[in-house]
């Protein structure tokens, strides 16, 4: 008898779930420090491809590696948009770029302090966090396929 068919790789799969979930939130974590960031989002994917290819045998075609890298994707730009809202309210809450630069005594650059007015527009913050959402979906996306490529067949 043939083995049975896996579950369909989707949000209501609970083992794709706590993978994904599992993987998202150790990558949304560490992927505060810029440099890593960007290798996080991509092994994000590929981590998330190998541990569940791990737990469950599943052998991934390059479709269902893309598919797991962007659920994945998805909850860890979910994350991070929480906790980057948390971070928005707080700095509004606190004054904005005028409480920084009364505590740095205007010692910032001038770089910095244009890009921490772009937080006191919404229409920026918005155009941010699109374009962070394709980043992160994208490189997890990558890293899926990778993933399936290099671990996902028998």
């Amino acid at each position: 008898m043939p083995p049975p068919e896996p579950a369909p790789l989707s949000f209501q799969n609970p083992a794709v779930m706590k993978v994904a979930l599992t993987v998202a939130v150790l990558a949304a974590l560490l992927s505060w420090v810029p440099i890593l960031n960007i290798l996080l989002w991509l092994a994000a994917g590929y981590a998330a491809v190998f541990l569940y290819r791990r737990r469950t045998g599943y052998a991934f075609s390059l479709r269902a590696g893309l598919r797991m890298g962007w659920i994945t994707g998805v909850l860890m730009f979910g994350i991070i948009a929480v906790l980057f809202g948390g971070f928005l309210a707080l700095f509004l809450a606190s004054g904005g770029v005028a409480a920084f630069q009364a505590q740095f005594h205007n010692a910032m650059d001038p770089k910095y302090v244009e890009a921490l007015k772009m937080l006191q527009n919404g229409p920026d913050v918005a155009v941010l966090l699109m374009q962070l959402f394709i980043f992160i979906t994208c490189l997890s996306m990558a890293g899926g396929a990778l993933g399936a490529k290099l671990v996902g067949r028998d």
